[in-house]
């Protein structure tokens, strides 16, 4: 009897330890997540002011204390992103992704992924992330923007015309499918698509600035020239709406106003301008609006980002766009050639490859190249100067295929070109 009882009390007292350690550590994880929280709250303020490597700092510390904290974690991967460092911040989202597999990391995931340029593996996180949580509506915009990159314009409209249907306001799929549209060479579909997200948000630079590109596309000088004026005021010196990442499907606490989708956009309105002073006697005020969009330091950026993503056609059509502007008409031309063999799709490029041609003197490959736009694009209305590139090769030997079809429509008088 008496070995029973001191048994029992053995067992009492290591039960009311084990309560009592229990009690501790809950105490002390609840004292760690408490600072992680705060620290990450300093962290979402320095992020609110650009101030990414102090919240970097705040945010490393607070997943250091707490170690089980996913959403300090996440916020870690996204700061982490945005300085670059994208296996790092891959790495803090797949720790925050096994702590609580939410729809928010996934989302991060793709972003990562995007800014990586791996458009295949940012399409399959966030299409995990709609698995997640089918109310996630934005992420069909944000897929969108992963196909136009992969080239795939077909999806792409198809994504941003399911987040219109559930967002019919939705700024963020009227730009997408405007850019895509683009793209394919349906500039009048595109046109619509701008105008209307010019209407929603009227300050939008990106709209603004692709509305002018079809502008003067189709022909339409002085059209094209007001809607460069309208981007550049709403340049960000002026009073503006700053971009809101709430539209790609973030809550409004992890709004840091980072527009993603305009990471890779290296041209802008003085580079378009400069770009309709191309011929003989324009070239001083080509190289003053190039000299306005401060090419020197833009274009190296852009070679730099083609350099490392080489086979990424929308990086060097962008350097393409900015040669142009620049004079330098045959590299031009070779980067318009190499988008081409990389995205068949990306027809819009036959017209500034002619153009490139053209002006590096090589007038049979530009007729070749607007004769192709033609053949594909029968319907679509172009500038006149695009239809005299067509015709001035005429009696001379055209390259392997053959002329294309005549348009139906034909563009009206005084166009520019782009």
């Amino acid at each position: 009897m008496l070995f029973l009882r001191a048994t029992a009390t053995v067992i009492l007292l290591l039960t009311l330890a084990g309560i009592a350690s229990a009690q501790l550590l809950q105490t002390w994880d609840t004292k760690a997540r408490e600072r992680s929280q705060r620290l990450h709250s300093a962290a979402l303020t320095a992020l609110d002011k650009g101030q990414t490597t102090q919240a970097a700092v705040l945010l490393n510390q607070a997943t250091s204390v707490d170690q089980g904290d996913a959403i300090a974690f996440n916020t870690l991967g996204l700061t982490l992103a945005k300085q670059g460092k994208y296996d790092e911040a891959l790495d803090a989202l797949q720790k925050a992704f096994k702590l609580t597999h939410s729809a928010e990391t996934l989302l991060d995931t793709g972003m990562v992924y995007y800014l990586q340029h791996d458009y295949d593996a940012a399409v399959t996180s966030w299409n995990k992330a709609i698995e997640s949580d089918g109310k996630l509506y934005p992420v069909y915009g944000d897929l969108g923007f992963a196909y136009i990159r992969k080239g795939d314009f077909t999806n792409a409209e198809d994504s941003f015309r399911k987040l219109i249907r559930v967002r019919p306001n939705s700024q963020l799929a009227y730009r997408g499918l405007a850019l895509a549209n683009y793209l394919s060479g349906e500039v009048s579909d595109a046109m619509k698509a701008a105008d209307h997200g010019r209407t929603l948000s009227p300050g939008w630079q990106p709209v603004l600035l692709l509305l002018a590109k079809l502008e003067f596309l189709q022909g339409n000088t002085e059209a094209g020239k007001l809607r460069v004026r309208e981007w550049q005021a709403a340049t960000p010196k002026k009073k503006s709406t700053p971009f809101s990442m709430t539209v790609l499907g973030y809550p409004v606490q992890h709004d840091f106003h980072w527009d993603i989708f305009a990471a890779d956009n290296f041209d802008n309105g003085n580079f378009l301008l400069a770009r309709t002073r191309l011929l003989p006697g324009e070239d001083g005020g080509r190289r003053s609006y190039c000299s306005k969009g401060k090419m020197s330091a833009v274009l190296p950026q852009a070679r730099a980002a083609a350099e490392a993503a080489p086979e990424d056609f929308y990086i060097l059509r962008e350097v393409g766009l900015l040669e142009l502007a620049n004079g330098q008409y045959s590299a031009a031309a070779e980067h318009f050639a190499k988008v081409l063999e990389l995205c068949p799709t990306c027809r819009v490029d036959w017209l500034h490859l002619a153009r490139a041609q053209s002006l590096a003197g090589k007038a049979s490959e530009a007729s070749y190249a607007v004769q192709e736009f033609r053949r594909q694009l029968p319907s679509e209305k172009i500038s006149p100067l695009f239809l005299e590139l067509a015709n001035a090769a005429k009696g001379e030997a055209a390259p392997e295929k053959a002329p294309a079809a005549e348009p139906r429509r034909t563009a009206e008088p005084g166009g520019s070109g782009f």
